[in-house]
């Protein structure tokens, strides 16, 4: 039998395991058990992705805390019947609490509920007032035992808005500035996530204390909710800020010109006008995305026609869904970035300057070596420009083009010559661009000779129905159906 890899070893191995291969992990023997039980407890709430598995794990994770907890605290519980005074035999080998690293906080509240649902019943009278108890048990021995917690949410990551009115409406909130060691705990963290349905009064609190923060995600933001406010303007360390809201926000314009120095990643959605020159100075930014999604409202402003002044030499990521803006000045922003841009995504509604998308295809085409995804809008008059942007961004592995009603045929033959080599997914506007059996063959046969992988994964035109020049070379494995 082989000796045990040292410590560093297990660990540097574990840390690139899912929720479950570490669960496999603990039962294989007692080193494995040591080496990874504590990066199994970094984030438990993670695997509770759906309704079921809080249902069937939820009160599991609960009841191994609940072993964690200090006699006094186990007899606050015992008033409730939530746990007997034969169970203080049952104590957790480990205080599994000091391994946390990620508090959901929704997902947390929610278990507690499936795990008081599973010991008292459904007719419980006294629900709320059980579950705050339990909560602040709970908390208070989070707050007291663990040394790296860095990440709180009331949002847990990949959730959508409806699993918050489902349950966020319903959730028991407790104060937890007011908990032993709260304040040294929570003064620590590097990551909030939360929705603008949290209470007001604990998002205030907690900007009081967490100002170091290096991310923040904000959903379903509103004007009203003072807590979301305050949290953004307080923090003086921020690298990523996140916010998707239907609602108004005036205030993101003014806060952001004051942080915008220091932040890497930008995330923007919302029913507002964020003007471009914000960014105007900015040298740290490494991913920029913009939605100002106005359907449903009225343009607040509009961005002035001008160059931009400073570099963005570290932004690699910049997607913007805009409408009423100048091309010009998209144009001007990526050519300040002096080629770092790996991926760009641009969707405008009702561009100022549509005659502009020629020149801003062009500066694409000069100033994005490095490109490796792109989505683009393509007007008629510019489908001639495509080719050259192949020639141009060699590094090119997923292209996405829309436009309008058009025949690309003899475009589609000199694209196949200029083909980027380490292309893998191609879609050419399915919806609305056609071209002939002929145009097709000539292009797959290039696909052929000059990628350097296959299937290249190609949407096909929809408008001309089935291909047996596409389906050749499918069965011959040179593409894929997207």
């Amino acid at each position: 039998m082989f000796p045990p890899l040292p410590t560093e070893t297990y660990r540097e191995i574990f840390k690139y395991l899912d929720f479950r291969s570490l669960g496999s992990c603990v039962l294989v023997n007692k080193s494995w058990f040591l080496n990874a039980v504590g990066l199994l407890w970094q984030d438990p709430f993670e695997s509770l992705s759906e309704d079921k598995e809080i249902i069937s794990r939820g009160p599991k994770l609960i009841r191994t805390y609940a072993s964690c907890l200090s006699s006094i605290s186990r007899k606050n519980l015992e008033c409730f019947q939530l746990l007997s005074p034969t169970s203080t035999a049952n104590k957790a080998i480990f205080n599994y609490a000091f391994f946390l690293v990620n508090l959901d906080y929704l997902l947390l509240v929610t278990s507690i509920k499936q795990w008081i649902k599973v010991s008292l019943g459904d007719e419980n009278c006294d629900q709320k007032e059980i579950e705050r108890e339990v909560i602040k048990e709970l908390c208070s021995l989070f707050f007291q035992n663990c040394a790296s917690l860095r990440k709180l949410g009331f949002l847990p990551r990949g959730y959508t808005y409806i699993f918050a009115e489902n349950y966020l409406q319903d959730t028991t909130f407790i104060r937890l500035d007011k908990l032993p060691n709260a304040e040294n705990c929570l003064s620590h963290l590097e990551e909030l996530r939360c929705f603008g349905l949290t209470p007001n009064e604990v998002l205030c609190k907690i900007a009081e204390i967490s100002k170091n923060l290096k991310v923040l995600d904000i959903r379903d933001g509103t004007e009203e909710n003072k807590g979301l406010r305050n949290l953004f303007e307080v923090q003086t360390n921020l690298r990523e800020f996140t916010i998707t809201t239907t609602e108004p926000l005036s205030w993101i314009s003014i806060s952001l010109r004051k942080k915008v120095q220091n932040l890497q990643k930008i995330n923007i959605y919302c029913h507002d006008h964020i003007p471009l020159g914000i960014f105007e100075g900015v040298t740290n930014i490494q991913e920029l995305t913009l939605c100002d999604d106005l359907r449903f409202a009225p343009v607040t402003g509009v961005d002035p026609v001008r160059q931009f002044n400073s570099n963005l030499t570290k932004l690699e990521v910049l997607d913007l869904t805009l409408r009423d803006r100048n091309l010009l000045q998209i144009s001007s922003l990526i050519r300040k970035t002096n080629g770092s841009l790996l991926q760009v995504s641009l969707h405008f509604g009702r561009p100022l300057d549509s005659q502009n998308f020629s020149a801003l295809t062009s500066t694409i085409t000069s100033a994005c070596p490095k490109l490796k995804q792109l989505t683009l809008r393509v007007p008629n008059d510019t489908i001639s420009k495509i080719p050259l942007l192949f020639t141009s961004c060699t590094s090119l592995e997923c292209v996405t083009l829309v436009g309008d009603n058009y025949d690309i045929s003899e475009t589609l033959i000199e694209m196949g010559n200029s083909l980027p080599r380490n292309l893998m997914t191609l879609c050419l506007n399915p919806e609305k661009w056609i071209y002939n059996e002929s145009s097709l063959k000539s292009f797959l046969e290039h696909c052929e000779k000059r990628l350097k992988s296959f299937p290249l994964k190609f949407a096909r035109s929809k408008i001309r129905g089935k291909s047996e020049v596409l389906n050749s070379f499918i069965e011959e494995g040179i593409v894929s159906l997207m």
